[in-house]
């Protein structure tokens, strides 16, 4: 996956948002500079605001990747079910397997792990009984 650093994408979300839709320079000056002292505060209240949201949002981008983790997880053979979700503030891989092959996947996920941004790494949860399933069989996230 190729990395971004912050400094280009802080200039595209302020392209984005402030530049294509939100306001223009001018504009901007218009309408806080003409109110004075007050109008400086209201400009600082909206930048924190947009950072505030803008954080938010990233924040909720980065949780949306537990399914792409499970795919990482099918490689290893002594893996017979598996689920990867979020668990206390934790990504959690609930892995059913062979109780003697135990180690040989926490292994295997800690491997998987050492490729991972460290919001991304997964805590395993080892069982020797099968995954939860619902009425139509399908495991239950």
């Amino acid at each position: 996956m190729k990395k971004i650093k912050a400094v280009p994408l802080s200039f595209i979300y302020a392209g984005c948002f402030l530049g294509a839709g939100f306001i223009s320079g001018q504009e901007l000056w218009q309408f806080f500079g003409s109110f004075g002292l007050w109008g400086y505060l209201g400009f600082c209240v909206s930048a924190t605001l947009f950072v505030v949201f803008g954080m938010i949002m990233l924040r909720l981008t980065q949780m949306t990747g537990c399914r792409e983790l499970e795919k990482l997880l099918v490689p290893c053979a002594d893996i017979q079910e598996c689920i990867v979700k979020e668990k206390d503030k934790k990504i959690c891989a609930l892995i059913y397997c062979d109780p003697a092959k135990q180690e040989t996947v926490k292994e295997f996920v800690t491997g998987v792990n050492r490729g991972l941004p460290l919001y991304k790494r997964m805590v395993p949860e080892l069982s020797a009984q099968p995954l939860p399933r619902n009425a139509m069989g399908k495991l239950l996230r």
